[in-house]
């Protein structure tokens, strides 16, 4: 059985002079005016019915070019770097529109920008030479690497000296130390050393490894 299917590309192509209404029925001309309407209010795009595209800012654009792709109800999206060429106030409200139409829509999202991955996607898969190196859901992937153990020193210069009782820590932001690859039991260690040679601390905390972090990994990088 066929899918129907819909593509956001990192280039949106719009008709500068024609309103967005006058864009989407112009790519789904069969469309009910009701549903054109029912889809510009859903994204927000009411105000802007009477107004040229080549009017709008790069976030309501880019909500057309949304609104259109998702006018047919498609079964599968396709949005190769959506969010890209947009502000932190666009990337949020494209990102928060993905999530919408997630319930009747699998999304298939390509994107360099790894926080947004960590938003909005349920599954990953990270591409190197052509091929798929990585994939899983998030926990699946983050759970391929130990995180590291950030311990912060109450007192400016203590984390020198205990870099120089623990060689497998390295130095973080200042007043900060990291254990990469670090194992739960080593943190009773790490407290008898910190408490034998009186090293007060602020704070100890797991850090999870980011997407950042795992991508460098497995693109050797």
């Amino acid at each position: 059985e066929g899918k129907r299917f819909s593509a956001v590309f990192q280039e949106e192509r719009l008709c500068e002079y024609m309103t967005a209404v006058d864009n989407i029925r112009l790519v789904t001309p069969g469309l009910d005016a009701g549903i054109v309407m029912q889809e510009m209010d859903r994204l927000g795009l009411g105000d802007c019915c009477a107004q040229p595209v080549s009017q709008l800012s790069g976030g309501m654009r880019q909500r057309v070019v949304i609104a259109i792709a998702i006018a047919c109800a498609p079964q599968i999206l396709i949005c190769d770097e959506p969010t890209s060429a947009l502000d932190p106030v666009g990337r949020k409200e494209i990102l928060e529109i993905l999530q919408s139409v997630r319930e009747h829509t699998t999304v298939l999202f390509s994107t360099h920008i790894l926080s947004d991955v960590e938003r909005i996607c349920d599954r990953i898969g990270f591409l190197h030479g052509g091929s798929v190196v990585l994939e899983g859901s998030l926990e699946e992937v983050r759970g391929t690497r130990k995180g590291s153990l950030e311990v912060e020193f109450l007192r400016e210069g203590d984390e020198e000296k205990f870099l120089g009782l623990y060689p497998e820590a390295v130095p973080g932001e200042k007043g900060k130390i990291l254990v990469p690859q670090a194992e739960e039991g080593q943190v009773q260690e790490l407290m008898g050393l910190l408490w034998k040679n009186a090293l007060p601390v602020r704070r100890m905390e797991f850090l999870e490894p980011t997407l950042e972090e795992l991508f460098m990994e497995v693109v050797g990088k």
